[in-house]
């Protein structure tokens, strides 16, 4: 529990357990819903790999593109979101816009 929370550098938000606050809630939010839908030992592990595969990729992600990756993604993508569907192109696009402009 060393990264919990520890502040890197004066200006930056601190990490809880390697993650973003945001990146965190979002992991939290998953584990409390988990919590309620649980109703058996399949299913407790379906959702215990939902959850680490959602933490490893947060963590990814943010480590490439730094702590704030969800707001930037997230205007970005809504920069170039034309009203009419959200998919996976979409999202691929945008990913690659950032990555231009960085």
């Amino acid at each position: 529990m060393k990264n919990f929370p520890v502040i890197k550098d004066i200006g930056k938000e601190p990490l809880y357990f390697g993650l973003s606050l945001r990146s965190f809630m979002i992991v939290a939010i998953e584990l409390i819903i988990s919590i309620f839908i649980i109703r058996g030992f399949v299913l407790l592990i379906s959702f215990a790999l939902v959850v680490l595969i959602t933490y490893a990729f947060l963590a990814k992600m943010e480590k490439d593109h730094g702590n704030d990756f969800i707001s930037k993604f997230m205007k970005r993508y809504f920069e170039n979101f034309d009203g009419t569907k959200i998919g996976l192109s979409e999202l691929k696009k945008t990913m690659k816009n950032d990555e231009k402009l960085d």
